[in-house]
């Protein structure tokens, strides 16, 4: 669910998860900067995701979405996604 509503909001995932619960999401039509990118989506969707310069500098641009949670909250997330965009 997370994967497609990303990729339905122009913020493909890069690879798929090995072991872990989160995606790699291609941010950088939104911002290059994926920190100050973070920030906003914090403060101004009520979403938050971790920064892609957070694990390195090839991952800058883009943002670590989790799908650790239930998936009504999940849907939630990519509603107000959808709204602030």
């Amino acid at each position: 669910v997370l994967a497609r509503g990303l990729a339905r909001l122009g913020l493909p995932v890069t690879g798929e998860p090995l072991g872990a619960y989160y995606f790699l999401a291609d941010a950088r039509r939104l911002d290059s900067d994926s920190l100050r990118l973070a920030r906003r989506l914090l403060e101004e969707a009520h979403v938050g995701v971790t920064p892609g310069i957070d694990f390195g500098p090839r991952a800058e641009g883009h943002l670590r979405f989790s799908f650790a949670s239930a998936l009504p909250r999940i849907e939630e997330g990519l509603r107000r996604l959808e709204a602030w965009m």
